[in-house]
């Protein structure tokens, strides 16, 4: 009996040891990261301090008298304590392997939206400029820039056949701002995201409403969300609705927000930002997406 249970103890002190601690080092950074359990985190404690009083209460029993009774109850406490680690350490492995697709599936979208997003170039107006008569072409080269789109203000720059097209007197140099914002972008394609968001909060330092402030404070968002700095990335995409109303960001942006909700828990928060997305731009992919997320927080809160 001595035997059993000794080995009983130690196969769940080694169970706790080995499943808990490795989850916590491993947690990735996503929007969720705030719903990680506390009373899991706290417990682990608990669970090791009772298996070690019953042990020690095994071994004040077994020097003396029939306390076979009692030690079948001393058994039957560690094994709902072996249990309950189970299951603890079942709960932990399931949200750590969620965090891990939301946060590859935040690296996804984001990498994805680079190409997207705004690349600044120098500044054009639509112009035809006639080809070198001296170099015998006959041909024109059209420069002009796209407006804004919806994704982001990106501007292309199309050249037809004449590489004199291209010359500085042409285009002039960007703008500071411009400048500040590139380097951000391009931050952002090296995945060196703290950088890209140093540079987008120095240009909205220095311009709070140009041209590309609405998309910096979105991006921002972004960032701060890849981070589990949720109070941050509402902030920024809070930033979108209220200073820049009719930003064509404003959808994605009411959508992240109400993502954010979902994460920290405040459903009735997503459902209302949710609803509202879908009912002001229908048959927009934020409105797909945002239908979606509805229908799992109407299964959240039917559960």
């Amino acid at each position: 009996m001595r035997v059993l249970l000794g080995s009983i103890l130690i196969i769940s002190c080694t169970v706790l040891a080995v499943s808990v601690q490795p989850i916590f080092a491993e947690a990735a950074p996503v929007y969720d990261a705030d719903r990680m359990p506390q009373s899991q985190s706290s417990g682990d404690g608990n669970y090791d301090e009772r298996i070690q009083r019953l042990e020690q209460q095994i071994h004040n029993q077994s020097g003396g008298g029939d306390n076979s009774a009692h030690i079948d109850s001393l058994q039957d406490q560690i094994q709902a304590l072996r249990e309950q680690v189970d299951q603890v350490t079942h709960q932990l492995r399931v949200l750590q392997s969620q965090q891990q697709a939301q946060a590859a599936n935040v690296e996804k979208r984001l990498a994805s939206r680079v190409d997207d997003a705004p690349a600044p170039t120098k500044s054009v107006s639509s112009s035809t400029v006639k080809a070198d008569k001296a170099d015998g072409a006959s041909d024109t080269a059209t420069l002009a820039t796209n407006p804004v789109s919806n994704h982001a203000a990106r501007g292309a720059l199309v050249v037809a056949k004449n590489k004199k097209s291209a010359d500085a007197d042409d285009r002039p140099d960007m703008t500071e701002e411009q400048q500040l914002y590139q380097s951000a972008y391009n931050f952002i394609k090296e995945k060196k995201y703290d950088d890209a968001a140093t540079s987008l909060q120095e240009m909205l330092k220095k311009y709070p409403s140009g041209q590309f402030a609405s998309n910096a404070h979105y991006w921002l968002g972004e960032l701060y969300g890849m981070q589990s700095k949720n109070d941050l990335a509402l902030q920024e995409f809070s930033a979108v609705i209220t200073s820049f109303p009719k930003s064509p960001r404003v959808p994605d942006a009411q959508l992240k927000i109400g993502l954010v909700y979902s994460a920290q828990g405040k459903l009735k928060e997503a459902e209302q930002l949710y609803k509202k997305v879908i009912h002001n731009y229908p048959k927009t992919a934020s409105a797909k997406t945002a239908a979606v997320e509805l229908e799992k927080v109407k299964a959240t809160q039917q559960q």
